[in-house]
């Protein structure tokens, strides 16, 4: 069996969860060719490594970089994907990030960071990890890489927008009260668009987050591009909902008729509780003492 078929058989072992399998054909491969084993990608050019995270397969994301331990881990810690479909610039740690949830992902995350993966990284929409994980209400690793990198988390993608415009959009009502009150993001930030999270919030039909960003206070006469509004119709919902943030009391409206006379302290109050029940998850999916040194390590490194 020559290198390519090796290296298939590999993927395909790592997407189907197959870890004692994928370990088995590794080991075999590196007996070989080493090399191969570390640069393994599949056929549209993502990392082994990003599957293996995204997976959740920690036995074997240790395995490679173990073997590459030294100058060559920090190399393929980071290897990003060499595709042009969306995933072009992403690595492991971001894959890893996307995986809401998951503690087996958590527990990848933190093998990779602990290699030198940066929190910092950035893929070609210029999307950190942890703008990664505010997309799809990641809380707990948001919570461990924000805690590793601090003001990691105001980085913006290339369009302007904050992990807590991401947040928003998406409808992660516990990911923009922790976005606010715990890592102080700007709530009225307007992103190259000149929306606000409020605006993102609206655009995407999001009543529970629009009611909850104007309870935390945030400007509820911004978030728009007007000089925008002829390009995008008046049948346009985006439009629409853009025009109801015109008047402070229309949206103060929208928010009473959409939440249905939901409380508001409740609702806030719930938020609030599920940003700060993060840390207690992260805790329960590695040990104190690993996180603890995780910490320290890495923030030894960002401060230089």
């Amino acid at each position: 069996m020559d290198v390519e078929d090796q290296v298939a058989r590999i993927v395909a072992a790592v997407k189907s969860r197959r870890e004692a399998l994928a370990l088995e054909l590794a080991l075999a491969l590196h007996d070989t060719d080493p090399a191969s084993l570390l640069r393994c990608d599949d056929a549209l050019g993502h990392p082994l490594l990003m599957w293996c995270a995204v997976s959740g397969l920690s036995g074997l994301t240790e395995y490679l970089l173990s073997l590459a331990e030294g100058d060559g881990a920090a190399d393929l810690v980071d290897r990003p994907a060499s595709c042009t479909c969306g995933h072009a610039g992403q690595n492991a740690l971001m894959w890893a990030a996307t995986t809401a949830f998951s503690p087996y992902a958590m527990k990848c995350a933190v093998i990779l960071l602990r290699f030198g993966a940066s929190p910092a990284r950035q893929d070609a929409h210029g999307c950190t990890p942890i703008t990664h994980a505010a997309q799809v209400g990641n809380l707990p690793m948001m919570h461990l890489l924000a805690s590793i990198s601090p003001g990691t988390a105001d980085l913006l993608d290339f369009q302007g927008r904050s992990p807590l415009h991401w947040a928003a959009y998406s409808g992660h009502a516990g990911v923009v009260a922790y976005c606010i009150r715990v890592l102080g993001m700007n709530g009225n930030l307007n992103d190259a668009k000149l929306f606000s999270p409020l605006g993102r919030a609206l655009q995407n039909n999001q009543p529970v987050v629009v009611h909850l960003l104007c309870e935390l206070g945030v400007n509820m006469e911004a978030g728009f591009d007007v000089s925008t509004r002829s390009t995008r119709g008046t049948s346009n919902p985006t439009f629409i909902a853009s025009e109801l943030l015109v008047s402070s009391s229309d949206t103060v409206n929208l928010c009473r008729r959409v939440v249905a006379g939901a409380s508001a302290a409740v609702l806030l109050g719930f938020a609030v509780f599920v940003a700060f029940v993060a840390r207690a998850q992260v805790e329960a999916m590695c040990s104190e003492r690993t996180l603890n040194e995780l910490l320290r390590v890495r923030r030894e490194d960002f401060a230089e």
